[in-house]
């Protein structure tokens, strides 16, 4: 039986995997504004990273968590080198 066809586990549908990934960038890198069209969820496990998400800005630090929804505007830019996985 498959984890979702679990009777116990009530939850809403999610998409499927489509890729995961690792990420290593260095600092002073300007990652362009761009939409997002598609679930992602990441995390940063070194590094650290000014995100700018849908106009607001944050500190993004090692061993945060942060998921995007199709639709999201995001940039940034790395201020130490950046581990991130997805």
């Amino acid at each position: 039986m498959a984890w979702d066809d679990h009777p116990l586990i009530d939850c809403a549908a999610l998409p499927r995997v489509l890729a995961a990934g690792l990420a290593c960038v260095g600092p002073k890198t300007e990652l362009a504004e761009h939409e997002l069209d598609y679930h992602e969820i990441d995390y940063i496990s070194r590094g650290s990273y000014a995100l700018t998400l849908n106009g607001e800005v944050g500190a993004i630090e090692p061993g945060t968590v942060y998921a995007y929804r199709p639709g999201d505007i995001a940039s940034g830019r790395i201020t130490e080198d950046l581990v991130c996985r997805w």
